[in-house]
């Protein structure tokens, strides 16, 4: 039977969102700024999510060729220089007041070269899976202690450092 209208093909079906800034509620200077891909399927889960959140954001969507964040990591296309320079030239500056910029916890390793394209930014390392959000921009404003700072690098990293120093 299958779907009325529907073709059956070899072809990959390539949707993706435009590179861009997006509002996610109704943000302000003060509000939360994310980047991500422009993969689909994250454009809609990380938007659903933070629609979720109640935290009015933006929602700033890299040119990725439509691959997800990790895909686009490894191959290049999500690299830190780029995402630098995309979050100078996309206008974000004009909208908020806060130098803060939110990257996914898969893309942690290109604070470095992002804080070298925006010096004295400070970017954060968001969660790795969209399901996390609805708490990260809440949990993000308040300062971490040692704990909180553990769970980031993981559970096994915190229990090495408890038994040497006696936690």
């Amino acid at each position: 039977m299958g779907v009325p209208g529907a073709k059956i093909s070899g072809e990959p079906i390539k949707i993706v969102s435009i590179e861009g800034i997006y509002k996610i509620g109704a943000p302000d200077e003060k509000s939360p700024a994310l980047v991500t891909t422009n993969f689909a399927l994250t454009f809609f889960f990380v938007s659903g999510e933070i629609e979720g959140s109640r935290v009015p954001s933006w929602l700033l969507i890299r040119d990725s060729e439509g691959l997800s964040v990790l895909t686009a990591w490894a191959a290049g296309k999500f690299a830190g220089d780029d995402v630098g320079m995309f979050v100078k030239k996309c206008g974000i500056m004009d909208k908020v007041k806060n130098q803060e910029r939110i990257i996914p916890g898969y893309a942690a390793s290109i604070v470095g070269d992002i804080e070298k394209e925006l010096p004295g930014w400070n970017i954060i390392v968001g969660p790795r899976e969209a399901a996390h959000i609805p708490g990260f921009p809440n949990v993000k404003r308040r300062k971490l202690h040692l704990c909180d700072s553990f769970r980031e690098i993981g559970v096994s990293a915190f229990r090495r450092f408890a038994v040497k120093f006696g936690f």
